[in-house]
């Protein structure tokens, strides 16, 4: 399958609202502590889109399949003293399009896009469960870790990197 990524914008926001609400129902149904339904309002999805910050893939319909934030520093992990990188949040795969590869095929385009921006490190948090998903595709753990802060709670998050 061909995939496209794009910048989102406005337009997109809706369709972004409800791939995001839709994978906090997956999760939910699935009893996935990640992404508690309503987390991520509207008005946040439009605020990070209007940033710049939300990156938007496509299949070759036009279909908006997978979404993530990327940015140049991060405030969860921002005080730690790393080399400078892109770090990646919220990746998401509309439900229906899960297993077709479009979260490797979003992960492989950001690494375009942090070696565009200069950068030659990628970073991501994410849950235990997602860490063997993230290492199979060139993501190996750092040694810092925290506790997820709420609405995202109950669960620990480990920092992830990759070399590009």
């Amino acid at each position: 399958m061909t995939f496209t990524l794009l910048r989102a914008t406005a337009a997109d926001v809706p369709a972004l609202f409800r791939m995001r609400r839709a994978v906090e129902e997956h999760f939910a149904a699935a009893h996935i502590n990640q992404w508690p339904v309503g987390s991520m309002p509207e008005q946040e999805v439009a605020g990070y889109v209007a940033s710049g910050e939300f990156y938007a893939l496509r299949d070759e319909s036009g279909a908006l399949v997978s979404a993530i934030r990327a940015m140049d520093a991060d405030p969860l992990w921002g005080s730690i003293g790393f080399e400078p990188a892109l770090y990646l949040h919220t990746l998401m795969t509309d439900p229906v399009h899960t297993s077709r590869g479009a979260g490797t095929a979003m992960l492989a385009a950001m690494d375009g896009v942090a070696r565009e921006r200069g950068e030659n490190r990628v970073r991501l948090d994410c849950a235990t469960y997602m860490i063997p998903f993230y290492e199979a595709r060139g993501y190996s753990r750092t040694a810092h870790e925290r506790p997820a802060a709420p609405p995202y709670s109950g669960f620990q998050l480990y920092l992830l990197e990759k070399h590009v």
